[in-house]
């Protein structure tokens, strides 16, 4: 077998199992990245959500508190939560993929009552809370039949006396809230965790971006790996065959009992250059010593 086949062979072989391998440990990197930016995408969801809340609660509540009075009259805008989801319909313009929720196990409006695996969230933080520990936030993945969710979720407590009005004793809310959302969401007290905030996204999301990026590098390492196959093909013939090639054949000539031969020419520095050199001294030494022993045959006869 030639030795550039073997070279080529051996590059192959290289090439199949680097290839994957390489491709298998960048995919789970670039995984694992994707999702940290998902999630830390989501915390910046939620930390806006909580700004809008707090805006709502310190600055728009008061004035309307002020100017309308809120003892009979239910002014939605006033309301916290309707404010931070309010704000996320608008943001899910520009994020179609996160969803947001505040989970309640009693919330004031029904559509925010906890499901099951919301629930679950809800019962892990009261039971860090009674064990001393303050979780600010949790990151998971839940695995569902529509496929599988990475998730940031923050315990909410009722901190400001103000929210017992719509959240303690239902005989003081006001009548146009349990109107609109009937006796649901009361029996609270100050301190109190009263739900759980989530934002999730489907892990699908992550996985496409990932796919984008791991097929560019793909691409580009078969490339680079093609282009360094040509070149490695390159300087093997110039650099190492042709010139073995070319003491191979004068070697032969010579095996034949030809003398008018040319020395090979000597282009480089290097291994084989003093391959090169070598050979045509030992060209020299054989063609003279061939000439000595013609002299004295032809002498003797």
């Amino acid at each position: 077998m030639k030795l550039l086949i073997k070279f080529n062979l051996a590059f192959i072989i290289i090439l199949a199992i680097g290839v994957p391998v390489t491709i298998h440990f960048a995919n789970k990197l670039l995984i694992e990245q994707a999702n940290k930016e998902t999630l830390s995408r989501a915390k910046l969801v939620l930390e806006i959500a909580n700004t809008v809340r707090a805006y709502t609660q310190n600055e728009v509540r008061p004035v309307i508190e002020q100017k309308i009075g809120l003892g009979s009259e239910f002014i939605p805008i006033s309301v916290p939560a309707f404010s931070s989801q309010t704000v996320f319909t608008n943001l899910k313009k520009e994020l179609p993929e996160y969803g947001y929720k505040e989970a309640s196990r009693n919330p004031t409006n029904i559509k925010d009552k906890a499901l099951e695996w919301e629930d679950n969230l809800i019962e892990y933080f009261i039971r860090s809370e009674q064990e001393n520990k303050k979780d600010h936030y949790i990151e998971g993945k839940r695995i569902t039949d529509e496929g599988d969710y990475l998730y940031i979720a923050k315990p909410m407590h009722l901190k400001d006396p103000a929210c017992l009005i719509c959240h303690s004793d239902p005989s003081i809310a006001p009548v146009a809230m349990k109107e609109r959302y009937g006796l649901n969401g009361f029996g609270y007290k100050l301190h109190d965790l009263i739900a759980v905030q989530i934002v999730s996204v489907p892990l699908s999301y992550s996985l496409e971006r990932v796919s984008v990026v791991l097929q560019t590098i793909t691409i580009s390492i078969l490339a680079v790996a093609f282009a360094l196959w040509i070149l490695l093909n390159f300087m093997l013939y110039t650099i190492i065959i042709n010139p073995i090639q070319k003491i191979a054949e004068q070697a032969n000539l010579i095996s034949t009992g030809k003398q008018d031969l040319q020395e090979i020419p000597v282009k480089s520095k290097d291994e084989i250059g003093e391959l090169t050199k070598a050979f045509n001294r030992m060209q020299r030494s054989m063609l003279t010593s061939l000439k000595i022993i013609q002299g004295n045959t032809v002498r003797k006869n």
